[in-house]
């Protein structure tokens, strides 16, 4: 019984103990009808968020990272050469604009202090975070490898 009770609940997407039709067929579509079900899942709640964003974007944000212990949110919209950032309540916060190629991706190094932001023409650019994002170095790599 317990395992049909952590089923419901994975299923029941958005908290309100009713299990809808549409819940239940997109459980199915993303787990898949073979697969062992009931086995080793982990309960994401989902529910309305109060915080809307209300920024005028140049286009849609093809990607964005929370910055857990800078408690940032850093985002890139499509076709920009810039990387925004803003308060997990989206008030936005700053922009790094000196970038040749599209930011792929941010973190934040904490015990440096420093946001470092890789781009598609293979460099890494940190900037301290204690410094009003100031650059502090930029590294060009040779070769990039997936992991």
């Amino acid at each position: 019984i317990a395992q049909l009770v952590d089923l419901f609940e994975i299923i029941d997407i958005n908290g309100n103990n009713i299990m809808s039709w549409g819940e239940f067929t997109a459980f199915l579509v993303d787990q898949g009808m073979s697969e062992d079900v009931p086995r080793g899942f982990n309960i994401i709640r989902f529910g309305d968020s109060a915080v809307v964003d209300e920024t005028m974007h140049q286009s849609h944000c093809e990607k964005a990272i929370y910055l857990k212990h800078y408690d940032k949110i850093a985002y890139v919209e499509q076709g920009s050469r810039s990387l925004k950032l803003c308060s997990p309540d989206l008030v936005p916060y700053f922009e790094l604009k000196d970038f040749a190629q599209m930011p792929l991706y941010a973190a934040y190094i904490e015990n440096e202090s420093f946001l470092v932001v890789s781009c598609s023409d293979l460099t890494l650019s940190f900037y301290d975070v204690n410094n009003g994002l100031k650059l502090v170095r930029r590294i060009l790599s040779q070769t990039a490898q997936l992991v």
